[in-house]
């Protein structure tokens, strides 16, 4: 079984996950943004990770595409440090018919990181948070992320995905 570990990363933290993933597994890591199809066509298993963007993991489709034929494996790496509710929301939207192994890795939150549309999109929503004077207390962490990072990206996160691949899930 031949594994690869394909990602894509705004700010750093999926990146830092798909190199744990990799070095664990001792597979290959390849970023999506610098890979064509071609490159992956010996490897059986396929493991993708994403950025979180409301509520969708960013360049699944053509991690699908990628992966056609082979084993796909996901995680999602978002702001969320671990709130059940938000990660269902994810799971729903990225694996509606848990048609693939799906896992949730908490990244964290550093807004200077962003850029263009996603950097507009987190200030129009800063903007409306801060005006609302009942804030939950994601909404507080969330608003944190604006003037220092939040980060929760540890290897112990990737224990179930390690897991996975090496408990024969994926022959």
């Amino acid at each position: 079984m031949k594994i690869a570990v394909l990602y894509q990363s705004n700010t750093g933290n999926t990146k830092q996950y798909a190199e744990m993933i990799s070095s664990e597994l001792k597979c290959d890591l390849f970023d999506i943004m610098d890979t064509k199809k071609k490159s992956l066509k010996s490897y059986d298993t396929i493991i993708y990770g994403g950025p979180v963007i409301i509520y969708r993991v960013k360049k699944l489709n053509k991690a699908k595409r990628f992966s056609k034929g082979k084993k796909l494996i996901i995680f999602a790496c978002g702001g969320n440090p671990g709130i059940e509710e938000e990660i269902f929301k994810i799971k729903e939207k990225t694996v509606p018919n848990n048609d693939y192994p799906f896992f949730y890795l908490p990244g964290g939150l550093d807004f200077s990181k962003l850029k263009g549309m996603y950097k507009f999109m987190m200030g129009m929503m800063k903007k409306m948070l801060e005006k609302n004077p009942n804030k939950t207390e994601d909404e507080k962490v969330f608003l944190k992320g604006f003037y220092e990072p939040v980060i929760y990206v540890s290897k112990e996160n990737i224990k179930d995905i390690v897991n996975y691949v090496n408990h024969d899930h994926t022959k």
